[in-house]
């Protein structure tokens, strides 16, 4: 290539530059250099001590750089290896999971790529396009095409270079750490089966108190943790720090050792692990699912894609139904995961039960039952978490035994969360969430509204408010929306006849009924009126209390005054 056929603003290929290097006695690969006649000086005089300090420092964060991405592309390697584990034929059986194919068994499809058949359930679906047929992979197929991807593979056409990062040892590992053994300790302490040894007069005071400051140190802060536990969702909760993380860990491990030690019993229907902890101070009970055992097969596979549904009994089912995510295709299920339930009180746990149910997961037919589990909640001690492994029973079993929650279905109407705050002539009224709620008379979901009023009033509607409805929920939050605040300088909030009436009413077809209420007041009695008479004393402070919520009767003011049934005009749906 002549100087006069190469444009001075096109960039030259990188075998140019190679060349340019090496030739014109060391005048550089630039094309300007060439022109203008200018020499490269030497290297000694070009860099400085500290530049190639510099370039060094550069050179290895990228070997670095290189080496975390050669152990990324390596992990979703591993994890292809796994996947690639096939049981059927992919022609009559499903390749994954020896599902049969035929008239009125599972559905056959085909992969688009390697031409075998799969299930519904081991499927994979493309990206629908609006103007494309979306196209059917396997799960090994998928799997190979995610690793292009992220690989860049598509690039360098081929996968490149990876190693693959050594496996870590399991957590049973976890009992040599320091916060394990100080765990086992302090447990062994209390129980009494453990004495501590008498230290020798060469350790020296000053030691000594040092180790039992950093114990008690250690005891205050784990403490803190246990109490720290912060409110959820009613199917999750909140974030705990990294030390309680690892002691949850430490605790689930100790509980599946001990039965993986013995030749425990399962039963037909297989076993179930669970946790139950009672907080009275922030009123809820949490439930924490780890894992199944030998679990019994429902499928025509010989597998089951069990979940675990929770119900509290006696009571309404639907409205205490909580329930973990499926597992496909797995009969030693491990779920790992936390189930609360807001609005508990010492009552509940006296008298109610805690019933779980595994249930296998069909797409098209009803769920099948593998197992029932039923535990009285009357043992349960505050703020102790307490382990449990129950073995399945069935569901003509557990009416023998007279578990099965049909006595006393009934139950109340549910609870409601309020919180008060009375500050220079104004009551600020909050409702935060309910709990437990179901409609009357059906058993389907509510439509939850709250409605709220002051009484005595001037005016019929003066003090009237509403929250927005909620579609379908029996554990409904309002937010922030939910807050009213009412201008009380011209009353006199403390007199007697003085009252707040909170209502909870069921929306359905624009018609209205009443789920249940409750009067907040001095003439009121129990937890409303300690409730009532608290906002009123501390002034400037929030309080909040969580209520049962009482049906029609005679004694509710609220419900006397209004109609159980009322039809009004459209609300606005919010949900």
């Amino acid at each position: 290539m002549t100087k006069e056929g190469l444009h001075k603003w096109v960039c030259p290929t990188d075998r140019e530059l190679c060349l340019r290097s090496k030739l014109n006695n060391g005048m550089g690969w630039s094309y300007k250099s060439v022109q203008s006649g200018f020499k490269q000086t030497s290297s000694k005089d070009t860099f400085a001590k500290h530049e190639l300090d510099k370039i060094e420092e550069v050179i290895q964060r990228h070997n670095e750089i290189v080496k975390l991405e050669e152990e990324r592309i390596g992990k979703l390697m591993e994890r292809f290896e796994n996947i690639k584990c096939s049981q059927g034929d992919g022609s009559k059986t499903c390749l994954f999971c020896a599902t049969s194919f035929g008239f009125l068994k599972a559905k056959p499809f085909r992969c688009h790529l390697c031409q075998r058949s799969v299930c519904g359930k081991c499927k994979v679906e493309t990206e629908k396009r609006p103007a494309a047929i979306p196209q059917i992979l396997c799960r090994v197929c998928s799997e190979y095409r995610e690793i292009w991807k992220k690989s860049n593979a598509w690039f360098f056409h081929a996968i490149p270079k990876y190693v693959v990062p050594p496996k870590i040892p399991k957590q049973p590992l976890l009992k040599n750490s320091p916060i394990a053994s100080k765990a086992m300790m302090e447990r062994r302490l209390k129980d009494g089966s453990f004495t501590p040894p008498e230290y020798s007069s060469s350790t020296s005071e000053e030691e000594t108190e040092d180790s039992d400051s950093d114990i008690s140190e250690d005891s205050e802060t784990e403490e803190e943790h246990d109490d720290g536990e912060g409110d959820g969702t009613s199917l999750s909760a909140g974030l705990p720090c990294e030390e309680d993380q690892v002691m949850d860990i430490i605790e689930s491990e100790e509980f599946k050792t001990e039965d993986t030690d013995a030749d425990l019993e399962t039963g037909e229907c297989g076993a179930i692990k669970f946790s139950l902890q009672y907080d009275p101070i922030e009123q809820m009970l949490n439930v924490n699912i780890f894992s199944g055992h030998k679990l019994k097969p429902m499928d025509v596979g010989g597998t089951s894609d069990p979940y675990v549904k929770c119900n509290l009994i006696p009571g309404r089912l639907k409205a205490t139904k909580l329930k973990t995510s499926r597992k496909e295709c797995d009969l030693n299920p491990v779920f790992n995961e936390k189930l609360t339930y807001h609005g508990i009180f010492d009552s509940d746990i006296n008298t109610k039960c805690l019933k779980l149910t595994v249930l296998d997961y069909d797409r098209m037919t009803k769920n099948d039952k593998i197992g029932i589990a039923t535990v009285s909640l009357a043992g349960l001690e505050p703020q102790q978490k307490h382990h449990f492994r129950e073995v399945l029973r069935e569901e003509k079993e557990e009416e023998e035994r007279g578990m099965d929650g049909s006595a006393g279905a009934s139950g109340d109407p549910g609870r409601i969360k309020l919180s008060l705050h009375h500050q220079n002539g104004e009551l600020k009224v909050s409702i935060l969430k309910c709990s437990m709620l179901m409609a009357p008379g059906c058993d389907a979901l509510p439509n939850p509204i709250v409605k709220i009023n002051i009484k005595p009033s001037a005016k019929r509607n003066l003090y009237k408010r509403k929250t927005d409805v909620l579609k379908k929920t029996s554990n409904p939050e309002f937010g922030p929306k939910a807050c009213f605040t009412y201008d009380i300088s011209n009353i006199d909030i403390e007199s007697s006849d003085r009252c707040l009436e909170v209502g909870v009413w069921d929306c359905h077809f624009k018609r209205q009924t009443l789920i249940g209420g409750v009067v907040l007041g001095k003439e009121s009695s129990g937890n409303a009126r300690s409730h009532w008479m608290d906002a009123l004393s501390s002034c400037g402070h929030r309080v909040t209390r969580w209520h049962i919520l009482e049906g029609h009767s005679e004694h509710n003011v609220f419900l006397n005054d209004h109609q159980s049934s009322v039809e009004l005009p459209d609300q606005p749906v919010s949900g």
